[in-house]
C-alpha cells in the first residue's frame, strides 16, 4: 500500500518537475527572441532585472523580507503584516520621499509572502493542500486514449489537463507575483478541487 502511494507520489512530482522545465524553457527562450529585438523590455526583466525599476525594486524588498522572516518564521505575522523599504522608483521618488520608500501588505515574491504571512507551518500545510489537489488530478488524467478493457476513459481528460495547466502556470507565476495569496488564484485551486472531487 505505502509502495503504491510512494510510487504514485514519485509520478506526480516527476511530472510536476518536468512541466516545470518546459515552462522556464519557454521563458528563457522568449528572452532569447527578447534580446534580438522581440521585446527588448520583457528580456531585460529575466535575464538582468537590475536594468528595470520595478526588478530593482524588486530585489531591494528581497532582504527586507529574509529579515523579517527570520524574526517569526514558524507562524508568520498574519495578512495584516505591512514592510517598509526603499524603492527608488520614478513614480515613488519626491522632495519628501527621495528613496521612495514604499510601505505595503502586498508583496511580490510569491512564496516569500506566504512565508510571511501564514509561517513556514501554514506554508506546508497550504502546499500540502495544493499537492493533493494535483495528485487526484492526475489520478483522474488518463494518459491512454482508452482503457486496456476499450472503454472509453473516465473524466473529461482535456479539462482535466487544463486544471492541472492552470495549477503549474500558477506555481511558477507566484514566485514573483503572489497569485496564491490572491482571490484568483485561491479560487482557481477551489475550483481544480471541486472539479477533480466530481470527475
Amino acid at each position: 500500500k505505502y509502495k503504491i502511494k510512494l510510487s504514485r507520489l514519485a509520478k506526480t512530482g516527476l511530472v510536476m518537475a518536468l512541466i516545470l522545465i518546459l515552462e522556464l524553457g519557454f521563458l528563457y527562450g522568449l528572452s532569447y527572441l527578447g534580446s534580438h529585438g522581440f521585446s527588448n523590455a520583457a528580456a531585460s526583466r529575466v535575464e538582468n532585472p537590475l536594468q528595470e525599476a520595478a526588478g530593482s525594486a524588486r530585489l531591494r524588498l528581497l532582504p527586507v523580507m529574509a529579515s523579517s522572516i527570520t524574526k517569526s518564521p514558524i507562524i508568520g505575522y498574519g495578512y495584516g503584516k505591512t514592510l517598509s523599504y526603499d524603492s527608488f522608483l520614478p513614480d515613488r521618488v519626491s522632495a519628501a520621499n527621495p528613496n521612495g520608500t514604499i510601505t505595503n501588505y502586498r508583496f511580490e515574491w510569491g512564496y516569500l509572502d506566504i512565508v510571511l504571512k501564514i509561517g513556514l507551518l501554514g506554508f506546508l500545510v497550504y502546499a500540502a493542500f495544493i499537492a493533493s489537489i494535483f495528485r487526484q488530478g492526475m489520478k483522474n488524467f488518463q494518459f491512454s486514449i482508452f482503457h486496456p478493457s476499450g472503454d472509453l476513459p473516465q473524466g473529461d481528460n482535456f479539462q482535466t489537463l487544463g486544471i492541472l495547466s492552470g495549477i503549474i502556470a500558477l506555481l511558477v507565476l507566484n514566485i514573483t507575483t503572489p497569485y496564491l495569496n490572491h482571490p484568483l488564484g485561491v479560487g482557481f485551486l477551489i475550483l481544480g478541487f471541486i472539479s477533480f472531487k466530481r470527475l
